[in-house]
């Protein structure tokens, strides 16, 4: 008897639609694009058929995972309109635009009672989202009857095709489809999606595909995919950068969902995330339990009708708060997401798997074929079985998904209470060295969903001392969770799995904000007032006098103010000074008085003081630096993608330029080149990319008219050839910086632009995307302007580079003339350096000795001009606030970089 069960369950769907018409014809192309019976299963071999609402045959033509059909976001949502115009129990609504203008849509599924008035539902969950406001007679009230919110995000990777697709059919099938296991999620779940999450991308991946299938299978990879960054699209949530991120938080802050699912494509034929560990060691344990409870009802659902390769725990490892799921997961709900089995490409493919992914393990019962012909429509089958799954284990355990929501919210309050931490202080920003900077990272988090307070008087205990109007995160709020992982450090467990992704990233010490835990409850009862909009820094009257003084906060703003007014004469300190009852910081601008000075500081939330008499400091012109940005074609430019982000986002100018751009443009028009940390090595930046058959352009055209954006050339596989390199070497020895990072840094290395520098092979070191402790080397290097000369620089760090410097100028018999000219002219001066000890601020870092005292800065001399190499990474996403002006100082004294070059030190 026992063996005829899984027979059962396969046929109860069936026969609970016998009264409902089937589209047969539907069903035979699903059975015809499938390529293996096992990928099938009754949940999703059929279509029901109905004459008021269209089906996707119906409107296109063909059915969802046909071969060859990808479609356009117009397409998407034309679709996805007609059906909420057909049905009752469908609804689209706008959230949003992405940086080129297109829209981004959310599609709801309910039953006609519910979607004929949603505002109720929204409102109950948003109550429960704050248990301060409800006694707890209310929230059971409002928990017997709300129903939960399952919200699914597809197209986030624009190359993983698949899930747009799949979306479509699954909200026909929602919509229309009568039998007892559809209905009870109809009729218990509000199911949301967003069929593009990333609509920039997803048509230019269209276009990719349409060219290789017009070219034999030919095209140029997908350079692009949002405006500015590819896969980093889903590593943004602390610095909430992009557009599709805020749309999407704005939608759950305005629904409240309790799952949030992204749909993703990488790995055979369906893992279902949970993880490895560790788990971050904020997270609420009732979210942890939610994530394994779906995943093992997932994988025993599929299993149990025969379908291999469902499995979940061995990818991934649930640390880092920064992907798109982890707004839920910060806040009360929960987030997960799948990996199926993509093609990106809708053609069929033979994929022959190792027996890594084909042994069967405890977490993977029934493991993929070693061999498959897989197709599109395997990828749609496994994709929603997954998600029909789960969203009948959602319906059938409602209660327990919106009591679990309320549950959190109240634990989180209760421990605000009762636990330490119970708040963050931030003390005003007349007290900070980054003024500007603190109010960005206060707006930040308000923007996150937290609530501010401000303190109506000072605040004082132990090491805090924070005068009134300083800002107070209280942790007795719904979003505790969320407090504690953006404000604390991160301790990644020593010895545990290697992570994922960033292991440190701490907000206070990535925007070098000064915060301050309180360990204790007094902080509770202090005055204060809540924030109820963004805040901006103070500022006054500059005073009476002919000279103006800008100090050198290292504000992005700072970098600004100087390029908006680059017409205007304007000199910098070589060093600190004082003037009147005020210190400034070497590199504070000095300049004649304006109003065009003083209102662009005031619009930019500067603070001028002005002066009778020009300070008495020894200065240089400080003259902004005409910047080229550098990309490749021959890898993804997405680091180079968040330098422009940050370029575009703070206002300062520059001309964007690839690697091939390098061999052909005349480099004295820039003053600064700078190449972001790219894949490419420099052989490839050389050489190109396989050149085999026909150039594969990025240009636009009427045929592919998404392509061809934000940069442009004849053929991607190109590389600089050495002319390029001749070019850029004649650059830097003509006067020009060549300025680089991460491991962009062995380029110039490589090339033999630069000497007496290398990089050493770490052994031993651990170092994962964390934030490390740098210091000053060298105080009067123009690019360490404003910067503590004795404190702690917090900088991201990520195993490489380290460098080594060869300093060795010569021996007993090499005439101190050559020595020292052997100095000036090669030796690089050390501007920062990774500390001697406690090196660790944020994440993992294991082994450390290996890094310790190794530069992280260094100035190259090369003829006239120099090479800027950055072990670090000064502009890591939109993350590493405090550490921009490293990079806009170099702007802003590229000319000037000698200024107090350290002489060399004689022998005894």
């Amino acid at each position: 008897m026992r063996l005829l069960l899984p027979l059962l369950f396969l046929f109860v769907p069936v026969l609970a639609n016998a009264q409902q018409t089937m589209d047969e014809a539907y069903g035979e192309k699903i059975a015809e694009f499938t390529t293996d019976e096992r990928f099938l299963n009754d949940l999703i071999d059929h279509l029901p058929a109905s004459d008021t609402v269209p089906s996707p045959l119906d409107y296109f033509g063909t059915i969802i995972g046909a071969e060859g059909i990808l479609h356009y976001t117009e397409d998407i949502y034309g679709y996805l309109r007609a059906l909420a115009d057909a049905s009752p129990r469908v609804m689209v609504r706008n959230i949003g635009y992405s940086e080129e203008d297109r829209e981004m849509i959310e599609v709801i599924i309910a039953d006609e009672a519910t979607i004929a008035d949603l505002e109720p539902s929204r409102v109950a969950l948003n109550r429960l989202a704050d248990p301060r406001s409800l006694s707890e007679d209310e929230a059971s009230d409002i928990i017997a009857s709300a129903k939960p919110i399952y919200y699914l995000t597809a197209g986030l990777h624009s190359s993983e095709t698949g899930s747009p697709e799949m979306v479509m059919e699954l909200a026909y099938r929602l919509a229309v489809e009568e039998s007892d296991y559809i209905r009870s999620i109809r009729d218990n779940v509000i199911t949301m999606f967003t069929p593009a999450a990333e609509p920039d991308g997803r048509d230019r991946m269209v276009d990719v595909h349409r060219y290789s299938d017009d070219h034999n299978g030919q095209a140029p990879n997908l350079t692009y995919w949002g405006k500015y960054v590819a896969h980093d699209n889903n590593r943004d949530g602390y610095g909430m950068a992009l557009n599709l991120t805020r749309n999407l938080l704005d939608s759950f802050h305005h629904w409240k969902p309790q799952v949030m699912h992204d749909l993703h494509e990488s790995v055979p034929y369906l893992y279902v995330s949970t993880g490895l560990g560790p788990y971050n060691e904020w997270i609420d344990p009732i979210t942890v339990d939610e994530w394994h409870n779906l995943a093992y009802e997932d994988v025993s659902e599929l299993t149990r009708v025969g379908m291999p390769g469902v499995w979940t725990h061995a990818f991934y490892n649930g640390w880092a708060a920064n992907y798109l799921i982890w707004m839920a997961n910060l806040r009360n709900s929960n987030g997960r997401f799948y990996e199926t089995f993509g093609n990106s490409h809708p053609g069929t493919f033979e994929r022959k798997l190792g027996k890594r992914s084909t042994a069967t393990q405890w977490y993977r019962p029934n493991p993929p074929l070693e061999t498959v012909m897989w197709s599109l429509r395997n990828n749609t089958n496994y994709m929603q079985s997954g998600v029909l799954a789960s969203l009948k284990y959602t319906a059938d355990n409602a209660h327990q998904f919106v009591e679990n929501f309320w549950l959190k919210s109240s634990r989180a309050v209760e421990k605000g209470r009762t636990e330490a931490p119970y708040a963050w202080v931030i003390p005003h920003e007349s007290q900070q060295d980054r003024p500007v900077g603190t109010t960005f990272m206060v707006n930040l988090l308000m923007d996150m969903g937290l609530e501010v307070h401000q303190s109506e008087s000072a605040l004082s205990e132990g090491d805090l001392e924070a005068v009134a109007g300083s800002y107070i995160v209280r942790l007795d709020q719904p979003y505790r969770t969320l407090a504690q992982v953006m404000m604390d450090r991160q301790n990644f467990p020593e010895g545990a799995n290697a992570p994922y992704d960033d292991t440190g990233w701490t907000l206070p010490l990535s925007h070098r904000v000064d915060a301050v835990r309180v360990d204790s409850s007094w902080i509770l009862d202090a005055d204060m007032t809540l924030l109820e909009a963004h805040v901006a820094p103070a500022t006054s009257g500059a005073g009476r006098g002919k000279w103006l003084v800008l100090n050198n906060t290292t504000d992005d703003n700072f970098a600004l103010f100087r390029y908006r007014l680059s017409g205007t004469q304007m000199e910098a300190a070589e060093s600190e000074f004082e003037a009147g009852e005020d210190t400034f910081h070497a590199g504070s601008l000095i300049f004649e008085r304006s109003d065009s000075a003083l209102e662009t500081a005031s619009e930019l939330g500067l603070q001028v003081q002005a002066f009778r008499s020009k300070p008495d400091v020894a200065m240089h012109n400080a003259d902004p630096a005409r910047v080229g940005l550098i990309h490749t074609w021959t890898s993804r430019p997405q680091d180079a993608g968040w330098w422009r982000f940050a370029f575009d986002e703070v206002g300062i100018p520059y001309t964007y330029l690839s690697e091939q751009d390098l061999a052909t443009t005349d480099l004295s028009q820039f003053d600064v080149l700078i190449l972001p940390r790219t894949r490419s090595d420099f052989k490839t930046l050389v050489h190109g990319n396989s050149m085999v058959g026909e150039p594969t352009p990025w240009e636009p055209s009427e045929e592919y008219p998404h392509i061809g954006h934000i940069d442009q050339t004849d053929d991607t596989r190109r590389g600089m050839g050495y002319g390029g390199v001749t070019r850029l070497q004649a650059f830097v020895e003509g006067g020009g910086v060549f300025l680089t990072s991460g491991p962009s840094s062995a380029i110039p290395i490589d090339a033999g632009l630069t000497r007496r520098v290398s990089i050493r092979q770490t052994r031993s070191l651990q170092a994962r995307g964390s934030l490390v402790r740098t210091q000053v080397a060298d105080s009067l290097s123009p690019i360490a302007y404003g910067y503590p000369h004795d404190g702690d620089i917090p900088a991201y760090f990520s195993q490489s580079p380290v460098f080594s410097v060869n300093s060795n100028v010569g021996g007993y018999r090499t005439p101190d003339w050559q020595k020292d000219l052997a100095w000036e002219t090669e030796v690089p001066r050390t501007v920062l350096s990774f500390a001697k000890s406690n090196l660790n601020m944020s994440g993992m870092l294991q082994n450390p000795g290996e890094l310790q005292g190794a530069p992280a800065v260094l100035d190259v001399p090369v003829g006239d001009g120099h090479v800027i190499l950055f072990a670090t990474r000064p502009v890591r996403r939109w993350n590493t606030h405090g550490n921009h002006a490293l990079v806009w100082n170099v702007l802003l004294n590229w000319n000037d970089l000698r200024v107090g070059w350290p002489e060399r030190k004689k022998e005894d």
